[in-house]
C-alpha cells in the first residue's frame, strides 16, 4: 500500500466500464466511502490451459451419488487449519494497511480490525456473532474491497463461518446427501440446457463444497467438464502485419574501420520493415524482418593513400517478439550482410605512383577481406541500431499490457485462471477462461468462425457472467461514474444515455449474479439485477430489468431487433403469475422503463470499426458474422476498402 494505483473515482470508474461494455455488448452483437485503494501483490495465474472432458449430465450425476460415499467428518483439524488460513491472510493485510500511512488506518476503522484482532489472538476460539459482523464490512461491496487483498480476508472468514458451522451441524451429512441430490439434478438440467441460473446454482454447490473440504473427485469431475476457454479472439496475419509493415527510405552517414583504413562517406538504405507469425503453440511469436539494399559512396584513408569506392550491401534481419500472459518481450537481433565494393579511384596526396600502384594491389588482394569485415560491421550496426529502435517499442507496449491490462485485473482478482496466447502463420490467437475454482466455464466448443475474417471474437455468456459477479456484486454505481465510464470508453457520451432530467441516480448491484447475459437461438438476452436504487434523495427497492434482442441478417449486413419493451419487475415476481405489483415498486419501475427504454434502443445496425493510424491502410472493418448459439456469441469482422 505505498502508492495508489487508483483514486476512488478511478476504481468506480473501473467498475462502471464493466457495466458499460456489458451494455454495450449486449447491445452490439446506504454507501460508505471507502480509503483509497492499494496494489497487491499475487502470484502470476496458471499458464497450464485447462483440461476438459465432454460434458455428460448422466455421468456427473453418479459422481454426484458416488461422492455421498466419500463424506467425511470435519475435524478439529480442518477448523483448526481455516483459522490458520484466516490469520495468514489477516496478517499480509495488516502488512499492507501498515505501510500506507494514509490510508490504512481509516481502512481499519471501517473493517472493525480491531475486533477482527481480538477473535484472532492465540488460544482464542473466535465469536461466530463477531465474525459475521466483520464479514459484513468485507462483503459490503464498499468501492476497493475487490481488492486481492480484502478479497482474501473475506474469503477466508467466510470459509471459517462455513466450517465451524458444518461441524456444529448434527445433521451435516443429511445436508450433505441432499445438496449432491439437488446439484445432480442441476448438472443434468446445465448439461442439455445450460443458463445462469443453472450455473449460479451449481457454482454455490461447489463453493460449499470446497469449503468443507468435501466431494473433490466430483469437483474436479465437474472443472473437467465445464472447464473450456470461454474466450476465444484470432487476429488475422494481415491486421498484424499491417501493423508493422513500413517501407524504408534512409541516408545516412557511414564511419568505418576496416583494415588500417579510416573510412567515411553516406550510404542511402532502401528496403522494408514485415512481419511474420511463427507457429507457436506456447506464446504467440512475431518475427519482425528488415531487408534492404544499401548504396554508399565513401572515403578511406590509409597513411599517404586515398581510397575512393563505391559499395552495395545486402541486409536481411531478424527480431522476434513474444506475447505471453505476463507482457511483451524480445530477442536480440540478427542479421546477416553481403557487401559488394568497387574502387573508383585510389590516389597519392604527394601523386607518387608508385605508392598508387603498390596501393592497388594491396587492395586487390585484401577486397574480399576488406568485404567481409564490412559485411560483419553492417550486422552489427543493424543490430544495434534496430534492437535500440524495438526497444522503446517492446518497453512501452510491455508497460501497457501491464499497467492497462494485467495489472487491474490482478489488483481486483479478476485476472483470468489462464490466459493463453499463441499463433500460425494466419492468426494471432488469444484463449482465456474466467471462472476461479467454483465457477463453470464453457461446457461445449464455440462455432466456427467465417471464412476470411481478420477479426474474430468468440465469447460464451459464462466470461461476462462469472466476470460481472466478480466485479459488481454488491457495488454501488451512479450515473456520473457510468456516464464517464461510457466517454472514456468512447470518446463521446450517446444521444441514447442522456438524460431527460438532472436528478443523480445510481444502482446498488445484487451480491450473487449482479448481471447476467444469455447468447442461444440467435438472440442475446441480458438482465440487470439492482438490490436498490436511487434517484434525488429517494431510495427504491430492488428491480430486475431484462432485455432481449434477435439477430437478423439483411442485405447489408446485421440488425439486432429488441423483441419487446424493457421487462421491469421486482425480484421474484413472476409475470401472468396471477399477483400485481406493489405500490412501493411502481414509482422506480415506470422511470427504470423509461431510462432503459432509452438505453436499450429498438433497432442497432453495426456499423463496422473504422481503423485508425498503421492499420488505416486496411480500410474499415464490416461485420461479416454475427451468431449467438449455444451459450456462445460470435462476432467477425473483414477489413475492406472503400470503393
Amino acid at each position: 500500500m505505498r502508492s495508489r494505483p487508483a483514486s476512488l473515482k478511478q476504481s468506480v470508474l473501473n467498475r462502471s466500464k464493466v457495466i458499460a461494455m456489458v451494455i454495450v455488448l449486449a447491445c452490439t452483437c446506504g454507501n460508505a466511502q471507502s480509503p483509497a485503494t492499494a496494489p497487491p501483490i499475487t502470484a502470476p495465474p496458471t499458464t497450464a490451459p485447462p483440461t476438459t472432458a465432454p460434458s455428460d449430465g448422466g455421468e456427473l450425476a453418479a459422481a454426484c451419488e458416488k461422492a455421498k460415499q466419500s463424506f467425511r467428518e470435519i475435524t478439529d483439524k480442518d477448523v483448526e487449519a481455516a483459522l490458520n488460513n484466516l490469520r495468514q491472510a489477516a496478517g499480509q493485510l495488516d502488512r499492507r494497511m501498515e505501510s500506507d500511512t494514509a490510508n490504512g488506518p481509516a481502512w481499519k476503522k471501517f473493517l472493525k480490525w480491531d475486533l477482527l484482532q481480538e477473535q484472532l489472538a492465540p488460544k482464542q476460539t473466535p465469536s461466530l456473532k463477531a465474525l459475521d459482523a466483520v464479514y459484513g464490512k468485507y462483503a459490503s461491496g464498499n468501492i476497493g474491497l475487490q481488492l486481492s487483498c480484502f478479497n482474501d480476508v473475506r474469503n477466508a472468514i467466510r470459509s471459517y463461518l462455513t466450517i465451524v458451522q458444518a461441524k456444529s451441524n448434527p445433521k451435516l451429512k443429511a445436508g450433505y446427501d441432499t445438496l449432491l441430490n439437488n446439484l445432480a439434478t442441476q448438472l443434468q438440467k446445465h448439461s442439455t440446457q445450460p443458463t445462469p441460473q443453472t450455473a449460479t446454482s451449481i457454482s454455490l454447490s461447489i463453493r460449499w463444497l470446497e469449503d468443507v473440504h468435501q466431494a473433490h473427485e466430483l469437483r474436479v469431475a465437474i472443472a473437467r467438464a465445464f472447464g473450456r476457454h470461454n474466450l476465444l479472439i484470432e487476429v488475422s496475419s494481415k491486421m498484424v502485419a499491417a501493423g508493422i509493415d513500413r517501407p524504408v527510405d534512409d541516408t545516412g552517414p557511414v564511419t568505418d574501420y576496416i583494415l588500417g583504413t579510416s573510412v567515411r562517406g553516406t550510404a542511402h538504405t532502401v528496403g522494408n520493415t514485415t512481419a511474420e507469425l511463427v507457429e507457436d503453440k506456447q506464446r504467440a511469436t512475431i518475427d519482425i524482418l528488415f531487408k534492404a539494399t544499401a548504396n554508399s559512396d565513401t572515403i578511406g584513408h590509409n597513411g599517404p593513400v586515398v581510397i575512393y569506392s563505391k559499395g552495395t550491401t545486402n541486409i536481411s534481419a531478424r527480431k522476434r517478439l513474444f506475447i505471453t500472459e505476463h507482457g511483451v518481450s524480445s530477442l536480440p537481433t540478427r542479421s546477416s550482410a553481403v557487401t559488394d565494393t568497387t574502387i573508383t579511384c585510389i590516389r597519392d596526396k604527394k601523386d607518387r605512383d608508385f605508392v598508387v600502384r603498390m596501393a592497388k594491389k594491396r587492395a586487390g588482394k585484401k577486397k574480399c577481406e576488406a568485404e567481409q569485415i564490412a559485411a560483419k560491421h553492417a550486422e552489427q550496426r543493424i543490430n544495434r541500431r534496430i534492437d535500440e529502435q524495438a526497444a522503446e517499442g517492446v518497453d512501452k507496449a510491455h508497460e501497457n499490457f501491464v499497467k492497462k491490462f494485467r495489472k487491474p485485473l490482478t489488483e481486483r482478482s479478476l485476472f483470468p485462471q489462464h490466459l493463453g496466447f499463441s499463433s500460425v502463420p494466419q492468426s494471432l490467437n488469444i484463449a482465456a477462461l474466467q471462472a476461479n475454482s467454483f465457477q463453470l466455464a464453457a461446457p461445449n466448443d464455440p462455432p466456427e468462425i467465417a471464412e476470411g475474417a481478420d477479426l474474430a471474437l468468440r465469447i460464451h455468456d459464462s466470461m461476462l457472467n462469472n466476470f460481472t459477479t466478480n466485479a459488481l456484486s454488491g457495488v454501488t454505481v451512479d450515473n456520473e461514474t457510468f456516464h464517464a465510464a461510457i466517454i472514456d470508453l468512447f470518446g463521446e457520451l450517446p444521444e441514447k444515455l442522456k438524460e431527460d432530467d438532472q436528478d443523480p441516480w445510481s444502482i446498488s448491484f445484487t451480491r450473487g449474479m449482479p448481471i447476467s447475459v444469455q447468447f442461444a437461438n440467435d438472440e442475446i438476452s441480458m438482465t440487470i439485477r439492482g438490490r436498490k436504487f436511487r434517484k434525488g434523495e429517494d431510495t427504491h427497492p430492488g428491480m430486475n430489468i431484462s432485455v432481449k434482442y434477435k439477430i437478423e441478417k439483411t442485405d447489408a449486413g446485421f440488425k439486432l431487433v429488441r423483441q419487446g419493451e424493457p421487462q421491469v419487475f421486482p425480484p421474484g415476481f413472476v409475470p401472468g403469475g396471477g399477483k400485481s405489483i406493489g405500490v412501493r415498486y411502481q414509482v422506480i419501475r415506470t422511470i427504470l422503463e423509461q431510462r432503459f427504454g432509452r438505453i436499450f434502443v429498438k433497432e442497432i445496425v453495426p456499423k463496422g470499426i473504422e481503423l485508425s493510424d498503421k492499420l488505416a491502410s486496411l480500410g474499415k472493418l464490416k461485420p461479416i458474422q454475427i451468431v449467438s448459439r449455444d451459450g456462445w456469441l460470435i462476432l467477425a469482422w473483414k477489413a475492406e476498402k472503400a470503393e
